[in-house]
């Protein structure tokens, strides 16, 4: 059995409140495959994006560069993207409020207007670079609303690089919307991209055996060629019987060869395959012969990031808390590394806003000061009408509940609508009696 009263508007308070999660992903967490369907890898989406300031006004679709890991965007539109959002008003002054970063522009009247707004997340004087030199590049990682809610927490962003001599750049938020690097860095390096093809083995013709000089390959699978801007640098043999067909002359029959020199005489005709001993290497199958067996070529091209160094403490970009974009423009960073290389490392903590409605129940001396648990009676009364047999509790109530020391104990507090429809329900931690003397308040929270 329940009791009801009336929420009046001064009972009802409503109050907002921040609350933040902390996240930690490396590269292999911010994007999904097929296998990851169903596990919170499907719900990461970190991507990245590198911006290139290219030569030229046209923007051609089928020769611009793209970037991107889980959606692809043209490099040249990353750069102008973000240039005239975040950045358009510092690119002649980087330094300034943001209506004296460049010079206004008088729309009517005597007010003066900046051109752009550029989401400045900081009332401090604002400072921001960006690189404006035929083909300089930006790095940006994009976080996904559906991680940090209405904005990334300030303070809370970290990135960390390892380069691949174990060195690590460690880059953090001031909580003004700068990035820094929180200690010195310097890098040398190149990145190393390869590619890997299979022939299957006919046999060998021509003469066999030295002192040929000459010999030709023969593949089951003919047209191999080495891919555009790389280099052969190992063959493998992977037959599975007899012998590999090539031989060395004091080192035998070969299941890989990595010699350069060697390698460049057989990559000067792949489709031919000749192979010139020089009295050092030949084909051969006089020791036996594995028809139909694999061999692997591996190619390998060099693209180099370059060098540069950055001082501790160091500005290197800005963080756009509200969009979830971090920005890396100092060209002192190995910017494309940052945008490709596996070994890096995102943490951040989210910001999310809750409603906390408080209920302020309060229940006067002079009320609810009788219960309607029938448990209070000493029985039953029979009733019965032309609907059949009812029983009601009894008028007689146990000599407890009839003195005027008596109090109910409250333990439970429901939350109903307009039409008496139970909406949520509070129990107490124990119950509370209720009191002849003075109010009993009992706060409700429901977070929303």
């Amino acid at each position: 059995m329940s009791a009801f009263k009336q929420f009046l508007a001064k009972d009802t308070k409503i109050v907002p409140f921040t609350v933040n999660k902390d996240f930690t992903f490396n590269s292999s967490e911010f994007s999904s495959s097929v296998a990851d369907t169903g596990t919170y890898k499907e719900f990461v989406g970190i991507d990245r994006f590198q911006g290139t300031n290219l030569s030229g006004s046209l923007f051609e679709t089928a020769t611009d560069p793209t970037t991107g890991a889980i959606s692809t965007q043209y490099q040249r539109q990353v750069y102008d993207s973000v240039k005239e959002l975040y950045y358009s008003n510092f690119i002649s002054s980087s330094w300034g409020d943001i209506n004296t970063a460049i010079p206004t522009q008088e729309i009517s009247g005597s007010i003066h207007t900046p051109s752009y707004y550029n989401y400045l997340s900081s009332t401090l004087t604002a400072s921001r670079h960006f690189p404006t030199a035929s083909g300089a590049h930006i790095s940006v990682t994009s976080i996904p609303s559906k991680l940090f809610g209405e904005y990334i927490q300030p303070k809370s962003f970290d990135f960390k690089y390892t380069d691949s001599s174990s060195a690590v750049l460690q880059i953090w938020d001031d909580g003004e919307g700068n990035l820094y690097s929180s200690g010195s860095y310097a890098f040398y390096s190149g990145s190393v991209f390869t590619s890997q093809s299979s022939a299957y083995y006919s046999g060998v013709t021509g003469p066999i055996g030295p002192p040929d000089l000459y010999s030709t390959l023969e593949f089951l699978n003919p047209g191999l060629t080495i891919p555009s801007g790389y280099v052969l640098t190992s063959i493998d043999w992977l037959g599975t019987s007899g012998y590999s067909p090539f031989y060395e002359v004091g080192t035998g029959i070969l299941d890989s060869v990595t010699d350069p020199t060697i390698l460049a005489t057989i990559g000067v005709s792949l489709g031919q395959m000749l192979a010139s001993d020089v009295g050092q290497f030949y084909f051969d199958i006089s020791a036996g012969e594995d028809v139909g067996g694999e061999i692997r070529f591996t190619f390998q091209s060099s693209s180099f990031e370059g060098s540069g160094s950055i001082s501790a403490n160091e500005n290197v970009g800005n963080i756009i808390y509200e969009h979830g974009m971090a920005i890396f423009t100092n060209q002192g960073l190995p910017l494309t590394n940052l945008t490709i290389h596996p070994n890096v490392t995102c943490s951040f903590k989210s910001a999310f806003t809750i409603y906390e409605t408080q209920y302020k129940c309060t229940v006067r001396e002079s009320e609810f000061n009788f219960s309607l648990n029938p448990s209070i009676s000493s029985g039953s009364t029979a009733y019965s009408s032309s609907n059949g047999t009812f029983y009601t509790p009894s008028e007689f109530l146990y000599d407890y509940a009839t003195g005027s020391y008596f109090s109910p104990y409250i333990s439970t507090i429901g939350l109903y609508d307009d039409d008496q429809n139970l909406l949520a329900v509070a129990k107490l931690a124990q119950p509370i009696q209720s009191s002849h003397t003075t109010d009993t308040t009992i706060l409700v929270n429901l977070d929303l």
